[in-house]
């Protein structure tokens, strides 16, 4: 999956909208570079204030050093905004993926369980590098969740 932003009157409306913010900047270190996300989600929403809720949020992504490329992994429990640094010495580009699994302690037939849910992202700081953008639609939802494709140009 990738992101899905639902507009009403030109707002997000974050309900129902699942997306990420990402913001970066040089740093004072030689092809090193701050990054921030914040994600939105709608389960966070909904469930953030039951029983046992936690989410694990991982990160991988592509780092370019003098003489080599390799892929780094960093985890952050229990937070939709994660601050990192990473190290590009060909440009500030940034690619890779998120992963986001919130729990949620429930009962299925009187018994204890953890309720799952598994968000993907994928992790591009480029605008003309999203290989899927061809994919993407323009819709327009009704109040009852139905959708038409009026908006697309064409």
């Amino acid at each position: 999956m990738n992101q899905t932003k639902r507009f009403e009157k030109l707002i997000i409306d974050s309900t129902v909208s699942d997306f990420y913010d990402l913001k970066w900047k040089k740093t004072k270190i030689k092809n090193t570079y701050d990054a921030s996300i914040r994600i939105s989600s709608p389960a966070d929403l909904k469930f953030k204030n039951y029983k046992g809720y936690e989410t694990i949020t991982l990160i991988g992504f592509l780092e370019h050093t003098k003489d080599s490329q390799y892929g780094t992994t960093k985890e952050f429990k229990n937070t939709n905004e994660i601050n990192f640094k990473y190290s590009n010495i060909e440009s500030d580009k940034l690619e890779g993926i998120i992963t986001k699994r919130i729990y949620i302690d429930t009962l299925v037939n009187g018994e204890d369980s953890v309720r799952i849910i598994y968000k993907k992202y994928i992790l591009n700081n480029t605008n003309n590098s999203n290989e899927l953008s061809h994919l993407i639609e323009v819709f327009d939802f009704y109040k009852d969740n139905k959708f038409s494709m009026n908006l697309i140009k064409k």
